[in-house]
């Protein structure tokens, strides 16, 4: 049997060994009604999804928590410590509360969270037993059990203090 223009089965070389084989094939592009402007759809959805995302503080980092601290200031002081941590959240305001456990100052900022995809940001007053100045924690992330963050303030002094902290929840 010899060629159809089908694309079927064929049966070729008549008389000596023949061979079945199959013919390609080719691809039929078509566009059906649902798919036309299809992708401008799913592109539209993405950015509402990531503008839902913006805008919900649905990340729970309240807790109490064992942290590490390390921090520097333009006076040059720096330090590596650990602090109690605690985080309370009433959304759209979160507390972050942290404190020697030799019982030094206890330091304290409230402020509106703004959560941008997985991480938060958070700028305030921080106000401690001995002194006070505008800060910042930044790039605030909760994953399990362990939360991480950047801070930065400006204290009384004078002083710029930036620093990382990393903690883990006490159950």
């Amino acid at each position: 049997m010899r060629g159809g223009a089908d694309g079927g089965m064929h049966v070729c070389g008549a008389g000596t060994g023949h061979r079945l084989h199959e013919r390609p094939k080719q691809p039929v592009l078509q566009l059906e009604p649902a798919r036309v402007g299809g992708a401008r759809r799913r592109a539209r959805l993405i950015r509402l999804r990531r503008a839902l995302r913006l805008r919900r503080s649905g990340h729970d980092y309240a807790g109490r928590y064992a942290a590490a601290r390390t921090w520097s200031d333009s006076c040059g002081q720096s330090a590596e410590d650990l602090v109690e941590l605690s985080i309370t959240q009433s959304p759209p305001l979160i507390n972050i509360e942290w404190r020697d456990p030799a019982g030094a100052d206890v330091c304290r900022l409230t402020g509106e969270l703004i959560q941008e995809g997985n991480r938060g940001r958070t700028s305030g007053v921080i106000q401690c037993d001995r002194t006070s100045g505008n800060g910042e924690f930044l790039d605030m992330l909760q994953v399990a059990e362990k939360f991480s963050a950047r801070f930065s303030t400006e204290s009384a002094s004078g002083c710029h203090i930036e620093g990382e902290i990393t903690a883990i929840r006490r159950r």
